[in-house]
């Protein structure tokens, strides 16, 4: 998917990716139908193309990119746009909500790990968001600005996944099957 946005940073136009590999991903995960009631899935939207038929979203990237151009950083960014309204739900929550008898550890990938609630813990459902978090790379292509988009999920930024991400970011995770509210 490319989208150009009909606006420039400095005297380059600026275009929008998301690679396919990248689109099968988040589709997977994140847009597995608006009745579908897990962590990590949106409600708001049935598709990615969907949700960026969103202008004001669509504005908001670009401004982030052009904020992160403007400081010269080049290479991977997030943030977060508020859309104001329920759009999913979150696979993440503030972990002060819950005892620890509720969750478990688990690796997140080779270089992190975190708390999450417990598989079994179905009367606690994983919370509404009107949160979207867009993980991008901001491009210098020479002719071109580039935002390719390699991530986005309903709910918080929770930044890297290095290190005892729940200690870091006070957040305990739902895994992608955990019933939402």
């Amino acid at each position: 998917m490319n989208i150009n946005f009909g606006k420039k940073i400095g005297d380059k136009p600026v275009n929008m990716v998301v690679r396919f590999g990248a689109e099968d991903r988040i589709g997977r995960l994140h847009f597995r139908g608006k009745t579908v009631r897990r962590a990590g899935n949106f409600f708001a939207w049935h598709n990615i193309f969907e949700l960026f038929e969103d202008i004001d979203f669509l504005d908001a990237i670009y401004r982030d990119a052009s904020d992160a151009y403007a400081e010269a950083h080049l290479g991977t960014s997030s943030f977060t746009y508020d859309f104001r309204y329920d759009v999913g739900w979150s696979s993440t929550d503030y972990n002060d909500k819950y005892s620890l008898y509720d969750q478990e550890r688990f690796t997140l990938n080779r270089r992190a790990e975190a708390w999450r609630i417990r598989s079994d813990m179905n009367r606690i459902k994983a919370p509404r968001t009107s949160l979207v978090t867009v993980i991008y790379e901001l491009r210098d292509e020479g002719d071109a600005i580039a935002i390719i988009i390699h991530s986005l999920y309903p709910g918080p930024d929770i930044g890297d996944l290095i290190g005892d991400v729940s200690v870091r970011e006070h957040c305990v995770f739902f895994s992608w099957d955990h019933p939402g509210q």
